[in-house]
C-alpha cells in the first residue's frame, strides 16, 4: 500500500492528551466513530478554519466532479456545478453534487486538521513521520457535520429538505466506507502488550467513484398526501425529485451549449484511438456522429531560461486532431 496516497489518522497513543476524554485504551476508543469538534471560540477568530474547510472542499469536489464526468453529456461545468449546489431544483446530477460536496467537507475537515489549525480540543504530542499527517482533532465529527452540511434528525422538513439531507448523509457514508482500520503491536513480549491503532482514509478520487456508483443507481422519489416517501430508500442511494434536462440540446437559460457542433472532450488524452472511441460513444448517446478535423494550433516551444528570472519561448505550429459531434 502506498502510504503517500492516504492520510493517517491517529486515534489514541500513550501521549494522547484530551480534555474531553480520559480514555487511553486503544481498542476502546476505536469503537467510537471518527469525530471532530472545534472550540466554540472558533467563530470569533480572525482566521476561521471552517471557512477554509468549506473553500477547500468546494475546489476538491469540483475538480473530482469534472474528472468523473469528463466523458458524459453532463461533464460538470463549473457554473452548473455551483448552481446545483444551491438550486431548489434537485435532478440526478444535483443529487450527486450535494452528496459529493458533503463528502468533500468531511474529507477536508480531516485533512485540514492535520496540523493546519490549532483550534482543536484534542492535541497529540508525538513524533511526526514525513509521509504522514497527524490529525490533531478527533473528538466529535458529528457536531462538525451538522454545522456544515445539516442535521438529518430534523422532524419537520419538506420533500426538498428530506432529499437534500438524505444525499448529504450518503456522502458521509462514502467517507466512512473509505476508512480502513490498522493496528501495530509493540513491546517486549508476544502478547501485544502495547498496541497502536490508526485509521487510513482512501484518496478522494476513490470516494468520488463510490458516490458515482450511488448516482448510477439513483432513485427518483415521490411524496404521498401524508407527506411520506412512497418507497423505502437505501441510505447509500442518491435520491432526486426532478428529471434531468436533455444535456444533448442547447439550453441558453442554464448556459448549457449542448453537444451539436461541440468539441467532444478533446483534451490531454494522448491515445488518439482511445480518444476517438470515447468521443464517438459520447456523440452517439445524443444521436450524433463524431467528426475528426485536423487543425493547426500554435504552442510555445524552444523555451530558454535567462538569468534571472525570465523564460522566453518561440511559437511553433502543430497539427492536432480535434473531434466534434455533428
Amino acid at each position: 500500500m502506498d502510504r503517500l496516497s492516504y492520510f493517517i489518522i491517529i486515534f489514541v497513543i500513550s501521549a494522547f492528551v484530551c480534555p474531553t476524554s480520559s480514555l487511553n485504551v486503544i481498542h476502546q476508543v476505536n469503537r467510537t466513530p471518527l469525530e471532530v469538534k472545534f472550540k466554540n471560540s472558533i467563530v470569533s477568530t480572525r482566521f476561521n478554519p471552517l471557512a477554509e474547510i468549506v473553500r477547500n472542499s468546494e475546489q476538491l469536489a469540483l475538480r473530482n466532479c469534472k474528472e468523473i464526468f469528463r466523458w458524459d453529456q453532463w461533464n460538470c461545468p463549473t457554473g452548473d456545478f455551483l448552481q446545483k449546489r444551491t438550486s431548489n431544483i434537485l435532478d440526478k446530477e444535483g443529487a450527486f453534487v450535494k452528496a459529493l460536496s458533503a463528502a468533500a467537507v468531511i474529507y477536508s475537515s480531516i485533512t485540514n486538521c492535520s496540523g493546519n489549525f490549532m483550534e482543536c480540543d484534542c492535541k497529540f504530542n508525538v513524533p511526526v513521520e514525513d509521509e504522514s499527517q497527524i490529525v490533531k482533532c478527533v473528538d466529535h465529527i458529528i457536531s462538525l457535520e451538522n454545522l456544515l452540511v445539516g442535521n438529518d434528525n430534523s422532524v419537520n422538513i419538506d420533500t426538498q429538505g428530506y432529499a437534500q439531507l438524505h444525499n448529504s448523509r450518503a456522502g458521509r457514508i462514502a467517507v466512512q466506507r473509505a476508512l480502513k482500520h490498522q493496528c501495530k503491536c509493540s513491546g517486549y513480549t508476544s502478547a501485544c502488550s502495547i498496541q497502536t491503532c490508526w485509521m487510513l482514509i482512501s484518496s478522494f478520487p476513490e470516494i468520488t467513484s463510490d458516490i458515482r456508483k450511488m448516482y448510477d443507481h439513483g432513485v427518483k422519489v415521490a411524496i404521498d398526501n401524508s407527506g411520506r416517501v412512497k418507497r423505502n430508500i437505501k441510505r447509500e442511494a442518491l435520491v432526486y425529485l426532478d428529471n434531468s434536462p436533455n444535456y444533448c440540446v442547447e439550453n441558453v437559460i442554464h448556459g448549457w451549449p449542448g453537444m451539436l457542433g461541440g468539441n467532444a472532450r478533446d483534451d490531454e488524452l494522448q491515445n488518439l484511438l482511445c480518444r476517438e472511441t470515447l468521443c464517438r460513444k459520447l456523440c452517439r448517446a445524443c444521436g450524433l456522429k463524431v467528426k475528426r478535423e485536423r487543425v493547426v494550433k500554435e504552442k510555445p516551444c524552444k523555451c530558454k531560461f535567462y538569468w534571472c528570472c525570465d523564460v522566453q519561448c518561440e511559437k511553433c505550429s502543430e497539427l492536432v486532431n480535434e473531434f466534434y459531434c455533428h
